[in-house]
């Protein structure tokens, strides 16, 4: 299935002093239209408002106006096909194509980390990490139980043999 068209309609309103149609700015009555071909038939989807969470229609509720289910002539494009449709439903009084929603495409607004954007994670930022855990048992002092105690004495044994390590193989 392709999407031919994507189109937000809007209400036109009768102005009594001018004597003639004019685009209703308010809320009211606003529709999408999504027109599709799906397996060499075109299809047309309606619903209330300009999102997708609408209350599905009946073509009928266009009042008079005519879709095309078939190409005008065989060398009709795409293109001249969706301002054909646009025309139908400008033609009439009761409504007007507001806008043409167009294929919908995201660039990434950051570019992708490298290799080098990376942090560099030294045995002095591990040890941080762990001084700022020892710090929050240490908090606890009061309450710590022996288990406790094991643990930040296990914490600071691994901490000493790695910055050793890291020394030793620096030299």
């Amino acid at each position: 299935m392709s999407k031919i068209a994507h189109l937000h309609i809007g209400e036109n309103k009768y102005d009594y002093d001018n004597k003639c149609f004019v685009p209703d700015e308010g809320r009211r009555n606003r529709m999408t239209l999504i027109c599709t071909l799906d397996g060499g038939s075109i299809d047309y989807i309606l619903y209330s408002g300009w999102t997708s969470s609408g209350t599905g229609f009946a073509l009928s509720n266009m009042g008079t106006v005519e879709f095309p289910v078939y190409k005008a002539y065989p060398e009709q494009t795409k293109e001249e096909f969706v301002q054909e449709l646009v025309d139908r439903i400008n033609a009439t009084n009761l409504y007007r194509v507001v806008k043409q929603v167009g294929k919908v495409t995201f660039e990434p607004t950051v570019p992708p980390k490298t290799q080098e954007d990376e942090p560099e994670i030294t045995s002095k930022k591990v040890v941080a990490l762990w001084v700022d855990d020892i710090n929050e048992y240490l908090s606890f002092a009061d309450m710590a139980d022996e288990r406790i105690r094991a643990d930040i004495g296990r914490k600071l044994s691994l901490m000493q043999a790695e910055l050793a390590e890291e020394t030793s193989t620096k030299s």
